[in-house]
């Protein structure tokens, strides 16, 4: 005889399966993107013994990939259900994450030091915008994380948030293919791109889950003010100001 499994229960089960693999698939898939993105100006002159970089912006680079890999371990073993090794490993993230976030802004003054001076101050100004406001965005979706540590629904998608939020500068550099697109065009398709991706991973959890969790709807609408005030303030008097300040601190 067999017993015939209602299909709430059988739906129910899919969706507990679906989840994690959700997660896991979006790790990959940013830690793909910034290892594609950073391998013609970093990756490939390493390997070549020809990598020319500020100790400062060589320490973010190896970091802030770092993160890239942490993320795709972490949400292997949520999925795996090892919660004990995962909440573990989560100490090395906290802190990790705080390395992060100083070598971010060290990085962007040693960037602005270096490039102000030359032919292409407003690149320089709007790749500081968007290093700031990525660090920024980052640093936020990490602080709710670890703060909804008991709220696991709320603390996975803070995380998955914050991998999205750093991964624009490794997209722009995919688009850097096109010789034609300057800096400040780059910055707007790759935050258009981001979004997309974002969005994706949202579709697929709400049909997952059958509703669209409010961590979603609040981080997106967080990403896309940031996105979209990076632009403006990149292009103020009081931007230049700051960011000459800054480069002298460099």
């Amino acid at each position: 005889m067999t017993v015939a499994v209602p299909s709430a229960v059988a739906s129910a089960c899919t969706r507990r399966r679906s989840r994690p693999r959700l997660y896991v698939y979006s790790a990959l898939l940013l830690a793909s993107i910034a290892f594609a993105g950073f391998t013609p100006t970093f990756f490939s002159p390493l390997v070549a013994g020809t990598l020319a970089l500020h100790p400062a912006i060589l320490v973010h680079g190896v970091l802030f990939f770092a993160w890239t890999l942490y993320f795709v371990a972490q949400t292997s073993l949520a999925a795996a259900r090892r919660t004990r090794a995962h909440m573990m490993l989560g100490l090395f993230g906290i802190a990790l994450a705080a390395w992060m976030l100083f070598s971010g802004i060290l990085a962007a003054i040693v960037s602005l030091a270096a490039n102000l001076p030359g032919p292409r101050p407003d690149a320089a100004r709007a790749a500081a915008a968007l290093s700031f406001s990525g660090t920024l965005l980052f640093t936020t979706f990490i602080a709710v994380g670890i703060t909804n540590i008991g709220r696991p629904d709320v603390h996975r998608r803070a995380m998955t948030l914050a991998a999205f939020s750093i991964i624009q500068a490794a997209i722009a550099r995919l688009i850097m293919i096109v010789p034609q697109i300057a800096q400040p065009e780059r910055i707007v398709i790759g935050a258009v791109i981001v979004d997309l991706l974002l969005i994706g991973v949202v579709l697929l959890d709400r049909r997952a889950i059958g509703r669209v969790h409010p961590m979603w709807v609040a981080g997106l609408a967080l990403i896309v003010t940031v996105q979209w005030l990076r632009v403006v303030i990149a292009r103020t008097e009081a931007w230049a100001v700051f960011t000459a300040w800054l480069a002298q601190l460099g």
